[in-house]
């Protein structure tokens, strides 16, 4: 019931002047390595991240880019996104967003997504405040 509520929310907020679909997503897992101190360990994180996957045509900070996932609740855009045309010029079934040690990949057909951190460990940032993860989940069209 909570996820039709938000999702009623987020289509009244995200759809006008909206002129491509929007997505509501939501993380199922998450593990990746924590450092403890003297060596990195396999760990399980929490998965509160929800996210909204949007058009970009209109938003000044994503100028370029097809698509911004945000995080629900915040103004802030999490990934800028492309979604590159197939060789016949229909969209492809995937689009990636990010960069070097960031990134969310996400599916139009599975509506599935993973988000990976890789900053923190290949910097030798050996803490607990970069620790590398990946983390899947799925999304609700809006």
């Amino acid at each position: 019931m909570k996820r039709l509520l938000l999702a009623a929310l987020l289509i009244s907020v995200t759809a006008p002047g909206a002129s491509a679909e929007s997505f509501l997503c939501v993380a199922d897992y998450s593990a990746g390595f924590k450092w403890n101190g003297k060596t990195w360990e396999p760990a399980r994180f929490g998965v509160e991240q929800k996210y909204v996957i949007a058009d970009a045509t209109n938003d000044a900070r994503a100028v370029g880019y097809t698509h911004i996932v945000k995080d629900i609740g915040s103004n802030r855009v999490a990934h800028r996104c492309t979604r590159k045309p197939l060789p016949d010029g229909k969209p492809s079934g995937q689009m990636a967003c990010g960069g070097m040690g960031y990134g969310f990949i996400f599916n139009f057909e599975t509506l599935r997504f993973n988000e990976v951190h890789t900053i923190g460990y290949i910097d030798g940032d050996d803490s607990n405040e970069n620790t590398p993860y990946m983390t899947i989940g799925k999304c609700t069209k809006l």
